[in-house]
């Protein structure tokens, strides 16, 4: 957007495992070190899970679940949700 440059994206994440299960968590912020009033600007965070489990050596399933929240830069922040499965085929 207009006004706003430096853009810094913090990240932590970690991954968890279960047996076969892999568990893997991430905490984003997006944020703006310079903005048209001055200072910085919270631009969103986002925050996902994923699992994935191998169903034998060259079959595996994931599934994930993520939102994502716009904060400060925008006037009417509403928060986008996403959640999707996938089959994952080695040939």
């Amino acid at each position: 957007p207009d006004g706003v440059s430096g853009m810094n994206i913090i990240v932590i994440g970690a991954d968890l495992t279960y047996g076969k299960l892999l568990l893997s968590a991430d905490l984003y912020k997006f944020r703006a070190t310079n903005n048209s009033n001055g200072g910085s600007l919270q631009i969103a965070s986002e925050w996902d899970v994923k699992a994935t489990y191998p169903l034998g050596e060259s079959l595996r399933l994931t599934a994930v679940y993520a939102s994502f929240t716009p904060l400060g830069l925008y006037l009417n922040p509403e928060k986008t949700k996403l959640a999707y499965g996938a089959v994952s085929a080695k040939f």
